[in-house]
């Protein structure tokens, strides 16, 4: 996985994007949830659901697949991983891509 500046074609590359659906819950579960989701992820207002996206499959990056999936199986989160294009604002590591030097 390379940083995006050092990759050289953008269109090569790519991210998870993880969407996240919370399930219904009472209370306590349901902050517990929330909280659960909130240190992994941005909640989307027009989806209604919650979003992150994944560039490597590093110490940071499987820690918060891990937290996915512990509040899948705690709480019943549906979560859905996605490869999609690198978005313009992201800077952070990609899959898929080449170094300037060479193949990653």
């Amino acid at each position: 996985m390379e940083p995006l500046s050092n990759v050289t074609a953008r269109e090569n590359v790519w991210v998870l994007e993880a969407t996240i659906w919370a399930a219904r819950a009472a209370e306590p579960h349901w902050q517990e949830q929330l909280n659960t989701l909130r240190s992994v992820a941005a909640y989307d207002l027009e989806t209604q659901t919650w979003r992150t996206r994944l560039g490597a499959l590093d110490r940071a990056g499987l820690e918060m697949l891990q937290i996915l999936l512990d509040a899948a199986g705690r709480h019943g989160t549906e979560v859905r991983l996605v490869p999609v294009v690198v978005p313009p604002q992201w800077n952070g590591p990609v899959f898929g891509g080449f170094r300037t030097g060479g193949r990653s």
